[in-house]
């Protein structure tokens, strides 16, 4: 579950949305990949969020916590 303070798997993430960046190596354009379900939501529910990249990454970071625990819970039924 990625979701520690400063994680840069959420970092490339968000650059990826907000700047068109793409990742610098394959295994971490995948964990981008696992984190783009929770910036879509983030975006989709607080797009004025975008304006404060802090408050972006934090939501962004707490929403993959959640979804990363869903899918966990929904794959080990």
């Amino acid at each position: 579950v990625m979701g520690h303070t400063g994680c840069g798997a959420i970092k490339a993430s968000i650059a990826r949305e907000t700047e068109h960046q793409t990742a610098p190596t394959e295994n971490l354009e995948r964990l981008v990949g696992r984190v783009r379900p929770a910036y879509e939501k983030v975006m989709g529910d607080s797009p004025l969020l975008a304006r404060d990249p802090a408050a972006l990454e934090a939501e962004v970071t707490r929403r993959n916590v959640l979804h990363s625990v869903s899918r966990i819970y929904e794959l080990s039924s």
